[in-house]
Parts: C-alpha cells; structure tokens; sequence
C-alpha cells in the first residue's frame, strides 16, 4: 500500500511539472506571436513608407521633365541676351 502512494504521488508531480511546462511553452507561444505580429506591422509600414516614396519619385521625374536644358553655349548666349537687355541686376548681391 505504502509503494502505491508513494507511485501515485510521484505520478502526480509528474503531472504538475508536465503542466508547468506546458504553461511556459504557451507564454514563449504567445510571446512569439506577438513579436511576429510587430514584425508585420513594420513591414506594412514600410511598405506603405516606400509605395509613398515611390509616388514622391514619379511626382518629381514629372516636375523636372517640365525643366528644359539647353547647351553650355546657348546658356552663355541667353545670359549675355539676359544682361543686355537689363533682366540682371549686375551689382552686389544683398543677403536675405
């Protein structure tokens, strides 16, 4: 009888730790969870980051291709025609 209980208490601490190592794998579960759904809410907002850095881009390739670029010597032309004609101010340059 005494061989018995003692089998069954031991049968029951088995049981406990088999429980307390149960609870601690669900916790590392729910803390790997966790951390993978930090992950996907930092990879949606880098994505979301480079889809509104891509618009940005194409915005700005827009812009600059309004933007005409001519030869060193038509530029060197156009500003002596610029100065000619009295468009630039030719004195000091006043700080703002």
């Amino acid at each position: 009888m005494e061989e018995q209980a003692a089998t069954t208490n031991e049968i029951g601490r088995s049981i406990e730790e088999a429980a307390r190592g149960t609870g601690e794998i669900a916790a590392n579960m729910t803390g790997v969870a966790q951390g993978a759904q930090a992950t996907a809410t930092g990879a949606s907002q880098t994505q979301s980051a480079a889809a509104e850095l891509a618009r940005m881009a194409a915005e700005l390739e827009n812009l600059m291709s309004q933007f005409k670029y001519g030869t060193s010597s038509e530029a060197t032309k156009n500003a002596s025609r610029q100065r000619a004609s009295g468009g630039w101010n030719e004195g000091p340059r006043k700080a703002v």
